[in-house]
């Protein structure tokens, strides 16, 4: 066995051997009549190209439109298609597939190629026809026309001599035209106009929110007007302005803010636009609570700085804007916003969402003083704003330093109407127990 071992072992070194001597040579050539077989030779072949499309010649009729210039086709199926009911979205894909998959550049390089000639035959200019119909006899007759020309002199010349034949008339001065200044307008006329404009603006509003309602958690304008973001807020801001910055007309001298002549019924424009204002609010007081705050807030800053520019010393010097315990009750600030807690009583609850919104309120506002304070507090002549008018004006002791003593006067009115309804209930108790007699039970 040994040998028989041997023999094999000298066979697979001779086999390893061979195998790795021939991995780096190349394959055979190929057999030169095998490379020349028609069989093979007919698959590679390049396919034969397409004819060219027979394009129609152009009508002899003049003048030629832009329809028969670009038709190259006799198709008459395709002649009468109207392309124009196949929408453009639908098209679009149909004619890049065509383009990609079924034109050559050969076809569409001939296609415009023909296009370009039939254009350039077009628009050359035509020639005139030669005149066959009188053949010339004899050379001596033939005269040809005799055109001189004329060299710079000579032009020059001749148009020196027709500008003097010319008669030109004498120049005319223009003013500048300027429109006629309008009539000037009735008070009347211009106080429904002011009217007007302003019920635009509120419709103007009403469309800028219906468009982008805002989140009650999305506080101040930050926005000017003058920086012109003409969104809901830098619009409601400039509402503000109109109402509460004083103004008046051009040429009467007369004050938009004063009472209107002729004894009219109607508001002041500043307090009509005012009225509004409350309108908008209290409509959805809920979401548009921080639109009264900016509103009073405004009010309250446009007083100030007309006390301060009023007061202001003789250097010219503007003085600061202190803080003021109370206002006097002409103050639009204090007549609007007393006004605006009346109103909202109406829609006050007492559940955990009215006293957010109302601590909100009492919070964020420039000034609260006694009058607002007894207002807020007289919220509790209903039992069931008891808890939401006091949890207010604890917050104020806690978190308003300078209005904790008129704070704790408004909390004590509210626990002292508390007590005053209880006994008032205890006294009509008793009262029916006396006319009914002792109850039995």
């Amino acid at each position: 066995m040994a040998g028989r071992l041997e023999t094999h072992i000298v066979r697979l070194q001779q086999m390893r051997k061979e195998v790795l001597d021939g991995s780096g040579l190349k394959r055979p050539a190929e057999d030169a009549a095998e490379a020349v077989d028609p069989a093979k030779r007919q698959r590679i072949a390049p396919e034969p190209s397409a004819p060219p499309v027979e394009i129609p010649p152009l009508p002899t009729h003049r003048p030629i439109s832009v329809a028969e210039l670009f038709t190259l086709t006799t198709d008459q199926r395709a002649l009468g298609m109207n392309v124009r009911a196949i929408p453009p979205d639908m098209a679009a894909p149909v004619l890049v597939n065509l383009l990609r998959n079924h034109v050559t550049r050969e076809s569409l390089h001939h296609a415009v190629n023909t296009v370009r000639a039939r254009y350039q035959e077009v628009t050359a200019p035509s020639q005139p026809p030669i005149q066959t119909t009188t053949p010339l006899d004899d050379e001596d007759d033939y005269e040809p026309d005799y055109f001189p020309t004329e060299d710079a002199t000579q032009i020059k010349n001749r148009l020196e001599i027709e500008n003097t034949q010319m008669v030109r008339p004498p120049p005319v001065a223009v003013a500048a035209y300027k429109l006629p200044a309008p009539a000037p307008m009735a008070p009347a006329q211009l106080d429904a106009f002011s009217y007007a404009i302003a019920d635009r603006m509120f419709e103007n509003l009403a469309r800028l929110m219906v468009s982008k309602e805002p989140q009650d958690n999305k506080r101040g304008f930050h926005d000017s007007v003058v920086h012109g973001a003409m969104d809901y807020q830098a619009y409601f801001r400039m509402i503000i302005r109109l109402a509460i910055r004083p103004f008046s007309t051009a040429g009467d001298g007369r004050d938009i803010k004063g009472s209107m002549n002729g004894g009219s019924d109607q508001t002041p424009l500043t307090d009509y636009v005012r009225q509004r204002l409350l309108q908008f609010i209290l409509t959805e007081w809920q979401r548009r609570i921080s639109f009264a705050v900016t509103w009073f807030t405004e009010e309250y800053v446009s007083e100030k700085l007309t006390e301060s520019n009023s007061s202001a010393n003789t250097d010219g010097a503007v003085k600061a804007i202190g803080p003021s315990i109370s206002l006097p009750p002409t103050s639009n600030y204090k007549r609007w916003i007393l006004r605006f807690l009346s109103d909202l009583s109406v829609y006050l609850g007492s559940g955990k969402q009215d006293l957010k919104f109302l601590v909100r309120f009492v919070s964020e506002i420039p000034l609260l003083d006694e009058d607002i304070l007894k207002k807020v507090a007289q919220y509790a002549d209903d039992p069931d704003r008891v808890s939401t008018v006091s949890a207010a004006v604890r917050y104020l002791i806690t978190y308003r330093p300078s209005v904790k003593e008129q704070a704790l006067d408004a909390l004590e009115m509210v626990w002292r109407c508390k007590w005053t309804r209880l006994d008032h209930c205890a006294t009509m108790c008793a009262n029916f127990l006396l006319r009914r007699g002792p109850c039995k039970g």
